[in-house]
């Protein structure tokens, strides 16, 4: 587990509306305005994240947009994310899932 002080922290940084406006041009009817600023910074922290871990995130296609869009590198349901992860070789594989009752 790495020591909380290398983790990558959500920081807000003017530039973050430019590096990842084609996103935000995608998603303007998916996240409303207000929000998407708000997003940026974790959509970020997590990406940082995930080259440092050598991880693959899979996302349900129920995620919200941001997690779908914004830092799944699979996407799809459960039976193509099952079997996209016994093919992955990341070091770690997170999958947001969903949870049907």
């Amino acid at each position: 587990m790495a020591d909380l002080d290398t983790l990558p922290l959500p920081v807000w940084r003017d530039e973050l509306e430019h590096e990842y406006a084609e996103l935000g041009a995608r998603l303007e009817h998916l996240v409303p305005c207000l929000e998407w600023p708000f997003h940026l910074p974790w959509i970020e922290a997590i990406n940082r994240l995930k080259k440092q871990r050598g991880a693959v995130i899979m996302a349900h296609s129920y995620q919200p947009p941001e997690i779908f869009h914004g830092v799944a590198d699979v996407t799809g349901d459960s039976l193509a994310l099952a079997q996209s992860a016994a093919d992955c070789d990341a070091n770690l594989i997170v999958l947001c899932g969903v949870h049907f009752t």
